[in-house]
């Protein structure tokens, strides 16, 4: 366990929406602490050094190249370890609703998402990003650097999702490589696992450990993340109907597909095609 200095008072958390962020190389004596988590997001980019991220009894020690993620109401606490600086880089930031997907990193305890980013060409341009983000969004007075700033924040979600899913796609068994592009290309059946095992040769209690084992999610979650990206491309390129957008990726109910819909992407259908559209 490393070794914590002592925090006086919580940390205050910045105002929630506001886009705040900073590259800071801290020494031990660094600290923060934040009994009821923030109101949005915050992710943090170690460049050197060592810091130590925990989440009620869990800890993770951040090196070189370890982005972790704590999404709103995560209690938490992190500090520089003893004869360390701690160089990263932070930003705290409300995602748009077309980076839900993009956040689905590996969790490693109740909320806590973690990435270790071994590609130095990824590292790179990630630190490059990251300087002009924080530098963007220092000019304040002008609207048009903070777009330029959530696009280099969006940048860097896509480089890491990209690499998580890269470096996971090696390591995935061929079947259920079978099984993702089957879903990916009928996502508008009716899904029956028992039918899936038998196209790869799997008994269905077989397929369904092994699914959940490498995804992290059960087939039935798998297609219904699917399914409701589908119908987030449609309502941001087309004019369609929800209703009729709803049934073209497989929701028989309006009503279900507005609820999980919003329950994915923290709006309804009509409201993130009003956004999208602005």
């Amino acid at each position: 366990m490393p070794y914590q200095p002592y925090i006086a008072a919580e940390t205050p958390a910045p105002p929630p929406g506001a886009l705040v962020s900073s590259h800071n190389r801290s020494p031990f004596g660094y600290s923060c602490w934040r009994s009821s988590g923030t109101k949005d997001w915050l992710l943090m980019y170690t460049i050197s050094g060592e810091g130590c991220v925990k989440e009620q009894r869990y800890e993770q020690l951040c090196h070189s190249g370890d982005m972790i993620v704590l999404p709103p109401g995560t209690p938490h606490d992190y500090f520089t370890t003893r004869g360390n600086v701690w160089n990263m880089m932070w930003v705290h930031f409300i995602p748009r609703p077309t980076w839900a997907a993009w956040l689905q990193l590996p969790k490693v305890s109740k909320s806590l998402l973690f990435l270790h980013i071994e590609d130095a060409a990824v590292r790179s341009r990630i630190e490059s990003t990251f300087t002009s983000l924080i530098a963007d969004n220092k000019a304040v007075m002008n609207p048009l650097f903070e777009e330029l700033a959530l696009n280099s924040l969006e940048e860097i979600l896509l480089l890491a999702s990209s690499f998580h899913y890269k470096k996971s796609s090696h390591t995935l068994d061929p079947r259920i490589h079978d099984v993702l592009d089957l879903l990916s290309h009928n996502i508008k059946e009716p899904v029956s696992v028992p039918d899936l095992a038998k196209r790869v040769n799997l008994s269905p209690s077989r397929l369904a450990h092994l699914f959940k084992e490498q995804t992290g999610d059960s087939i039935i979650e798998t297609l219904l993340k699917i399914r409701l990206k589908q119908a987030a491309r449609l309502l941001e390129l087309t004019s369609r109907q929800i209703t009729e957008i709803a049934e073209d990726v497989g929701f028989q109910s309006p009503d279900y597909f507005t609820s999980k819909f919003k329950q994915y992407f923290g709006v309804n259908p009509r409201t993130f095609r009003k956004n999208m559209q602005k």
